[in-house]
């Protein structure tokens, strides 16, 4: 899953909580294929903005919070050198 979608789908599943698809899609006005949709991370914007509703936060707020998620999942991770090789290098 590429970035976007993984941080898109963290805030679904967050807001969600321990609600069934079929609830949380109910008070969406979704069915709980569309919920599973967005779950995976495919979700237009204006659904994007009830669930922002739901979670008492503002568009722009969840915009930001997804996109540094997004620059979090992209950022390169340190390469680590196993301890003996370490060593071996350093002679």
């Amino acid at each position: 899953m590429d970035p976007l979608r993984q941080a898109l789908s963290e805030f679904v599943k967050e807001v969600q909580g321990d609600e069934s698809q079929d609830d949380f899609g109910n008070r969406l006005g979704v069915t709980q294929q569309t919920i599973s949709n967005f779950r995976a991370g495919r979700i237009p914007l204006k659904e994007l903005e009830k669930i922002a509703l739901i979670a008492s936060k503002s568009i722009g707020n969840v915009l930001i919070r997804i996109g540094n998620r997004v620059l979090e999942l992209e950022r390169p991770r340190p390469v680590q050198i196993p301890r003996k090789a370490a060593a071996h290098r350093s002679r």
